[in-house]
């Protein structure tokens, strides 16, 4: 809006109407933005006691759990970039993490992943660990929500669409060669493809999320070098999962069921399981933690 100035002569002419110089229009910064840098560490203590009848026990250590160097920005308004490492990971092929580039716009609602991402799949394996409530993730997460590893390398579609009323439809879906991260090889006979499709709903005292997941695919599963004779084995599988979440100011709660078949050369393998995580918040950021993990009829564990 214009300011509009009076100015007063001395005669007993009418006044003199003098308009404001328009302010100039502020251009918004083109090209790249400063890159934002971040990290954490993880320092991990173990001493073990007797739950089973054989007696055996793992000796007491520390060790650093994680530690990670990430680096994210943009290089256009709708480019960006994120990359992340990890130096303390005990192969070479685990020091590099995520690895993509991001486009905004094509999309709406959405953006695109190229490069090496996370597989989607549930909720808890596409959440970071600096989010989630359990130090590590459950053994349904780490054995049947993913492939080879966790990461691998493709293309990925991630966004949702605003319903109204708080609710909205969350789609993801990645395309990965299925060799796991830091491969540039592609030695399967096809893709593997990850996607999860979810509603959410979010009000003042909290939001919740049901979510359906599906996969389909194959990887080469490396030779054991404590086999007698090691051999790769090529693994074809199929995975349906199913999560909950729910969050409140004073508690959280998570559900997560997945069965998942491997076809073998030689054989046919089903498995199944769950887990039940809850949550109470007190304040401080404290609270307590429990958490059921169940995965196939050998491993259950509070």
């Amino acid at each position: 809006a214009r300011a509009i100035f009076v100015a007063w002569s001395m005669s007993d002419e009418a006044p003199v109407v003098v308009p404001e110089p328009a302010p100039a229009k502020d251009k918004k910064p083109r090209g790249p933005k400063k890159p934002r840098i971040s990290g954490y560490l993880q320092m991990f203590y173990r001493r073990t006691f007797f739950t089973s009848s054989d007696g055996a026990v793992d000796p007491a250590n520390f060790r650093v759990q994680r530690a990670r160097i990430a680096i994210e920005g943009d290089a256009l308004r709708w480019l960006g970039y994120d990359l992340s490492i990890d130096p303390r990971a005990p192969e070479v092929t685990g020091i590099l993490r995520d690895a993509y580039l991001t486009i905004k716009k094509v999309i709406p609602h959405h953006r695109v992943r190229l490069g090496q991402q996370k597989t989607q799949f549930g909720y808890e394996n596409v959440e970071s660990s600096t989010r989630l409530w359990a130090i590590n993730r459950s053994e349904v997460s780490d054995n049947l929500s993913r492939g080879l590893t966790l990461r691998d390398l493709g293309i990925g579609i991630l966004g949702g669409w605003p319903l109204g009323q708080g609710i909205r439809l969350d789609d993801a879906v990645t395309v990965v060669n299925g060799n796991g991260m830091n491969r540039q090889d592609d030695d399967t006979k096809r893709k593997s493809y990850w996607g999860r499709l979810g509603v959410r709903y979010q009000n003042d005292r909290g939001w919740a999320r049901l979510g359906f997941s599906g996969a389909i695919g194959d990887y080469i599963d490396p030779a054991d070098p404590l086999d007698p004779i090691p051999m790769a084995v090529h693994v074809a599988f199929k995975r349906i999962g199913a999560d909950v979440e729910i969050d409140t100011p004073w508690a959280f709660a998570a559900g997560e069921f997945v069965w998942g078949r491997d076809e073998l050369p030689t054989e046919t393998a089903d498995e199944q399981g769950y887990y039940v995580n809850l949550v109470g918040k007190l304040p401080y950021k404290t609270g307590p933690i429990v958490r059921y993990d169940v995965l196939g009829d050998e491993f259950q564990r509070y």
